[in-house]
C-alpha cells in the first residue's frame, strides 16, 4: 500500500467548542461536522499556544513556544530548523501550502514546502501573493483592505468589504479543491496545508 496522501485543514485561533458537533448549541457547522463524523477528532489535544503565530511555530516544528522563542505574533524562529513539512517533502511527499502561514518573518520562504499559494496580508508584491493577484484579476484590486482593517480596529467586528465569491475563505477552500482535484489520480502522495485566515480576532 503507498503513502497516503494528507490533508490538514487548519484555521486560525478556533476554539473546538464553536462546532455544532462539539457541543455547540447554537453554531451550525455541517461542513465541520461532517469532518467529524468522517475524519478523527483529537477531544484530548491541546495547543500549546492560543497565540496565533506562537502556535503556528509549535506545531510546525514541534516544540514547545520555551523551545522556538517564539510566544506571540512575532519573533518567530530564523535559524533554519527543520519543519514537519521538510520531513514529508525529503520522503517523497508533493507537499504544498494555501493560504495564510505565518510561521517565518520572510513570507516568501518555503520552510520546507515544495510550492505555496500564499495569501500572507504583509506581501507588498502583488506577483508573490497569489490571493492579490486572483483579486487583481478578477476585477477586484481597488479594495484596499481586503483582510480587514489592521492595528486596533483589526480586534473589532468589521463588515467585509469583500463579496462573498472573492473572500478569502472561498478562496482557500476553492484552491484547496482545486489542488485535491488536480492531484489525487497522481502517483506521488501529497500533503495540503489548507489554512484559513479565519475567525481569528474578534471572533
Amino acid at each position: 500500500m503507498g503513502k497516503p496522501n494528507i490533508l490538514h485543514i487548519f484555521t486560525d485561533q478556533q476554539r473546538f467548542d464553536t462546532i455544532c458537533a462539539l457541543g455547540n448549541p447554537i453554531i451550525r457547522t455541517p461542513n465541520l461536522d461532517r469532518l467529524c463524523r468522517e475524519g478523527t477528532v483529537f477531544t484530548q489535544a491541546f495547543t500549546p499556544s492560543p497565540v496565533c503565530v506562537s502556535g503556528r511555530c509549535s506545531m510546525i516544528f514541534g516544540q514547545y513556544p520555551a523551545s522556538t522563542n517564539c510566544f506571540a505574533n512575532h519573533d518567530m524562529p530564523t535559524d533554519g530548523r527543520e519543519t514537519f513539512m521538510t520531513a514529508l517533502t525529503r520522503s517523497g511527499y508533493n507537499t504544498h501550502s494555501i493560504g495564510k502561514c505565518h510561521f517565518t518573518p520572510d513570507p516568501t520562504e518555503m520552510r520546507g514546502f515544495v510550492s505555496r499559494q500564499r495569501t500572507e496580508g504583509w506581501i507588498s508584491d502583488i506577483e508573490k501573493n497569489e490571493y492579490k493577484k486572483y483579486l487583481r484579476d478578477a476585477g477586484q484590486g481597488h479594495i484596499m483592505h481586503a483582510l480587514g482593517i489592521r492595528g486596533e480596529m483589526y480586534y473589532i467586528p468589521q463588515a467585509s468589504q469583500m463579496p462573498i465569491e472573492h473572500h478569502i475563505t472561498q478562496w482557500t477552500a476553492d484552491e484547496s479543491i482545486r489542488f485535491v482535484e488536480e492531484n489525487s489520480s497522481g502517483d506521488s502522495p501529497w500533503y495540503l496545508f489548507s489554512s484559513f485566515d479565519d475567525p481569528h480576532p474578534p471572533f
